[in-house]
């Protein structure tokens, strides 16, 4: 075997070194341009900003929103009670305007251990844990039939505060027709307002305007004048 089987070698001409050299410069270039396209990405310290920032914002938003709800709601409430009020206005002033009493001389002044006037007007004051409860009693042709009779005439109709339990009054308001039973407080009795405070009426009479409670005359009964 000859010496040049055992140590080939190669032979490169001038214009095959010059093509290797510009493919290395080409593939080289090509690496730069990629490197430099690829972002580094982010540091730790860049995740932990913005991540802080998006908390921040993201609480003023819920913040915002929670306040208006709750404020939406308090109106809401805050409505919702003075249609209440405004209602149970309305259903006085209506009870009174259809009011019934007798004039002299089928009128007759009470007297002692004598019967009373079905058609009085009758001022009370009861006392609960240390708050007066004002109640009013009187008669009307503005009968509002809860049971199943559907018959008129004029009722008896009484308006008192009770304890709801919860450390407010609910105004109530019973109502009956003739002939008229003892009046006892009943939770079949419907409830026209809630939380209300002790409230004060005043009864006009041709001599003086008292107020409830304090109709001094005889069991703290009258029936004023039409």
């Amino acid at each position: 075997m000859s010496h040049s089987m055992l140590n080939p070698r190669f032979h490169f001409s001038g214009r095959d070194t010059q093509s290797s050299t510009l493919c290395c410069r080409t593939f080289s270039s090509r690496l730069h341009a990629q490197s430099s396209v690829l972002s580094p990405g982010f540091t730790l310290m860049e995740i932990l900003v913005a991540m802080v920032i998006l908390g921040v914002v993201v609480t003023t938003v819920l913040a915002s929103f929670s306040m208006v709800f709750s404020t939406t709601g308090s109106i809401e409430n805050a409505q919702a009670l003075f249609d209440m009020g405004k209602t149970s206005l309305n259903r006085i002033v209506r009870d009174l305007e259809n009011c019934f009493v007798l004039d002299r001389p089928l009128y007759k002044p009470p007297v002692l251990d004598g019967p009373l006037d079905p058609y009085r007007f009758q001022g009370s004051v009861d006392s609960f844990g240390g708050t007066q409860l004002a109640k009013l009693r009187f008669t009307s042709r503005a009968h509002v039939p809860l049971s199943p009779s559907r018959r008129d005439g004029i009722a008896e109709i009484v308006y008192y505060l009770q304890p709801d339990g919860a450390g407010t009054l609910r105004l109530k308001r019973a109502d009956h027709l003739f002939p008229y039973p003892r009046f006892e407080e009943r939770n079949s009795d419907p409830v026209l307002c809630e939380n209300v405070k002790p409230w004060h009426l005043t009864m006009s009479t041709r001599k003086a305007a008292l107020r409830m409670p304090g109709i001094r005359n005889h069991r703290n009964t009258a029936t004023p004048p039409r």
